[in-house]
């Protein structure tokens, strides 16, 4: 198993893609990584085989077994520098931006927090970053570290209490304690800006109840409160409800229904205090389901996913996850059942955690991952570490001296796999990279790639990057050119951010009109755009990009004299009367009858002291609608400027019998009737 995984490692190195994404991390990294690592495998192995490791190793848990705070001391110090150290850098993987936008919004008073389908742990991660005052990004990941490393030093305590029960040898109890803590789900405490350090966090909490239910130091009543809480924490932990209805058939058989029936109401209890704090408004915490979550088994039924369940490409999927998070598990489960098949589930632990573990590998092989398997890798980390603590007491519930060479060379292959990942996402430059590598259609469903690009548009725009930003969005709307939704998105984004410019504008303008230009809101919305960037661009006398910028309107909708005349009433008010008069005109084109023009026209004139040809134009106005008072009521004033009253109060009544209501009290001042 180590010389396959080094082989996968060297096969990540030269080639590092999508298809590879649970083992190519060498191939982001610098090329001295893997030979330095694969040195300290094959360095460690041969001392393993051949020294004396297991009497050194030996010797260390019989001087340190009496003395269990020591164990867990140099654990939890080993997992503080790794959390300093190798901390996250980029909050690329899961739904990070997401999830700090959604908290960070709330803090704003834009809305209140969204629950989404883990009310507590999304509760723990807010008022962490509330109580730390580190509401403002990038700051906020700090709070998600100090959160992780509380969590991470809980799971550590709860691991070693509970491994008393499942594994009942000492030295095979230490040899576990460090062998499951070297898994890649570890990445979950260091500074990961996601929920699920919580959601791993309440399953160790579980399996430490249960523990203790098992040596008879807490009553069966309180493993279904224990249970509440790991719902609660979020809603796909449900599928762990066969090992409490397993434990609870147990303790029927035991000492009957009584502790079933207390730790029933207790519950129930709990349940009821909820629904009357929330005022049984349950809205926030029914997440809204848009699509199924399963994979479809003969074609694609929507956006969320790339594959079928049968598909290669789901198979490579599960392949890669599972040599990330489950190569132990599945190394140790060969071992059980290639030489002690016949005795691996005869205890009641190892039961327990059998129904535990195949609801989850079930649903983990069925599920539909929204953002990709390898982006969303975090929704089945925390089930990966209850699938290799079973592995682990399955292995070692017969332990034998010769397992502990297995174990320490087990040690060593996931403690430096899950190191080489760590290391990854320890680098900016790393994991930017393997992000856009994940850009894959045969792996990434389109809203995936979508959400994707979102983050990693967010990313460039914390860097202040505008160019980068944008070619991220250009790229994804290269492919999917008909996503209107992204397009407007992004179009709104640089508007509010000043980053609008004619040339960005014109490629999305080209975009919407090859795609589907019959769309009335997107259009709208660009029009809004190009006119808001155009008149920004006048006020700062840029005139030759506001008409660029203008001149896209008539891109997007050559048969508007509305806008024209806007443009052209834009230029007027900042004194750019020849500019005015050529979009004024523009509208004239379009429709010879659009007297709104022709007004503005007439202004220009005054503007210039043309009377003359603003009297032309009215009286233009006149012929081409005599119904309308517009034309009449401004002949009206350029007569009067001219000083011939007679002529002005003419046109007044003119406009008064058209209804002209200015008209109308202006002569009824002056006693003239109309």
């Amino acid at each position: 198993f180590g010389l396959l995984l080094i082989t996968l490692w060297v096969a990540g190195n030269f080639s590092p893609s999508a298809l590879n994404w649970g083992f190519h991390f060498f191939g982001l990294l610098p090329a001295w990584y893997i030979v330095v690592f694969a040195a300290c495998m094959l360095v460690s192995a041969w001392y393993i085989v051949f020294g004396k490791s297991d009497i050194l190793v030996l010797g260390l848990i019989k001087r340190w077994e009496a003395k269990p705070y020591l164990i867990i001391g140099a654990a939890l110090a080993l997992f503080a520098v790794f959390a300093l150290l190798l901390r996250q850098k980029v909050p690329l993987l899961g739904d990070s931006y997401i999830l700090i936008g959604n908290i960070l919004n709330t803090f704003d008073g834009a809305h209140s927090l969204e629950l989404y389908r883990e009310p507590l742990a999304m509760y723990y991660f807010y008022y962490i970053t509330a109580l730390f005052h580190l509401n403002a990004y990038p700051e906020i990941m700090n709070a998600f570290l100090i959160g992780e490393l509380i969590l991470g030093t809980g799971v550590i305590i709860n691991l070693y209490f509970s491994l008393k029960s499942f594994v009942t040898d000492t030295v095979a109890r230490v040899l576990s304690f460090f062998l499951v803590l070297t898994g890649a789900y570890m990445q979950l405490f260091l500074g990961y800006t996601e929920i699920y350090a919580v959601v791993l966090f309440v399953i160790s909490l579980y399996l430490l109840v249960v523990s203790l239910w098992m040596r008879g130091k807490i009553s069966f009543m309180f493993i279904p409160v224990a249970f509440l809480l790991i719902v609660a924490t979020h809603y796909l932990t449900m599928l762990l409800f066969p090992s409490l209805l397993y434990i609870a058939y147990q303790e029927y058989k035991q000492h009957g229904f009584r502790n079933i029936l207390i730790g029933s109401v207790i519950t129930s209890a709990l349940m009821f205090i909820f629904l009357v704090i929330v005022n049984f408004d349950l809205h926030r915490f029914v997440p809204y389901v848009t699509h199924s979550p399963f994979l479809s088994f003969g074609q694609l039924k929507d956006d969320y996913q790339a594959y079928t369940m049968f598909s290669v490409y789901h198979a490579v999927d599960l392949f890669n996850v599972w040599v990330l998070m489950g190569f132990l598990a599945l190394l140790l489960l060969f071992q059980v059942i290639l030489f002690e098949w016949k005795t691996m589930v005869s205890s009641f632990p190892v039961k327990f955690l059998l129904i535990s573990v195949v609801p989850v590998i079930i649903f983990l092989s069925m599920v539909k991952y929204d953002l990709g398997m390898a982006t969303d890798w975090d929704v089945s980390a925390p089930y990966f570490f209850l699938i290799t603590f079973f592995a682990v007491v399955l292995f070692m519930h017969q332990f034998e001296m010769p397992k502990m060479k297995i174990i320490l060379l087990c040690v060593v292959v996931t403690a430096l796999q899950s190191l080489s990942w760590i290391s990854v996402n320890a680098s900016e430059e790393a994991t930017v990279t393997r992000t856009k590598l994940l850009f894959d259609e045969r792996l990434l469903p389109r809203e995936g790639l979508s959400q994707n690009t979102f983050h990693l548009g967010g990313y460039y725009s914390s860097k202040e990057n505008a160019e980068a930003m944008i070619n991220a969005w250009r790229v994804y709307l290269e492919r999917y050119p008909s996503d209107e939704r992204i397009l407007q998105r992004r179009i709104n984004y640089l508007q509010q951010n000043g980053l609008m410019t004619s040339q960005r504008l014109n490629s999305f303008v080209d975009l919407w009109l090859s795609t589907n230009s019959s769309n009335q809101d997107v259009k709208s919305d660009i029009i809004l755009n190009c006119l808001n960037a155009g008149y920004k661009a006048l006020q700062s006398q840029d005139y030759d990009e506001s008409s660029r910028l203008y001149r896209l309107v008539l891109k997007i909708d050559p048969q508007n004299p509305k806008l024209c005349n806007n443009i052209g009433v834009s230029y007027n008010r900042n004194n750019v009367l020849d500019s005015a008069l050529t979009w004024y005109n523009e509208s004239i084109r379009i429709d010879s009858g659009y007297l709104n023009a022709y007004e503005n026209i007439g202004k220009v004139y005054l503007t210039r002291g043309d009377k003359t040809a603003a009297l032309a134009i009215y009286h233009k106005m006149t012929r081409l609608n005599d119904q309308s008072p517009v034309g009449y009521e401004n002949l009206a004033k350029v007569y009067f400027q001219m000083g011939d009253k007679k002529k002005s109060t003419e046109q007044l009544k003119m406009a008064a019998r058209r209804g002209s209501k200015q008209a109308q009290s202006i002569l009824r001042s002056q006693n003239i009737s109309w």
